[in-house]
């Protein structure tokens, strides 16, 4: 998702790339106004904030398609602080996985258990990222691996594609020589 954009004076190709959204589901007012500045000021992530897993679902779900590709989710596993009916982080995981199977979430928590960390990823979590004073730093590079594991995904289809455009290519031109080759008497 690379746009190239022309320095006029120097003629310079310069890569801009296109903001990132990064959604962040905490019922925690205060850690997500903390996550909400860091991001902002260290980061060029479009950054959207929910203090429920349901709110954040209710914008996602209609979301388009493209939209909800580009997405990275960085969803608590408690999110009752406010609402003891709501639901869990992996309750809300379960459902944007229904959604949007390709979804990229990292589940952040308070709680060191690795019985939700298992859940976590059997449910199709990128990561399980626990809270502490590292976290911010621990979010930031999971959000690069997957930011890297997607860009190395779309340069491996693209080659996968060139490959086949060469064969393509490759065999009409061997097809071409070999029936003049051997059928000069046709041309």
């Amino acid at each position: 998702m690379e746009v190239a954009k022309t320095n006029q004076r120097k003629g310079i190709m310069l890569k801009k790339k296109k903001k990132i959204p990064i959604h962040i589901v905490d019922d925690n007012e205060m850690y997500l106004t903390y996550l909400d500045e860091k991001f902002r000021n260290s980061t060029n992530y479009k950054i959207f904030l929910y203090t429920s897993g349901e709110i954040f679902l209710r914008e996602y779900i209609s979301s388009p398609k493209k939209i909800k590709n580009a997405a990275i989710i960085i969803l608590d596993y408690y999110l009752n602080s406010i609402n003891e009916n709501a639901k869990n982080g992996i309750e809300i995981l379960k459902i944007i996985k229904e959604v949007n199977k390709n979804a990229e979430v990292i589940l952040h928590s308070s709680d060191i258990d690795d019985e939700i960390e298992e859940l976590a990823i059997s449910n199709g979590a990128a990561s399980f990222i626990i809270k502490n004073e590292n976290s911010f730093f621990r979010l930031q590079n999971g959000i690069q691996l997957i930011i890297s594991n997607k860009e190395l995904a779309k340069k491996k289809k693209q080659s996968f594609l060139t490959g086949i455009i060469f064969a393509i290519v490759f065999s009409f031109i061997a097809i071409i020589v070999s029936i003049v080759f051997f059928f000069p008497s046709l041309f």
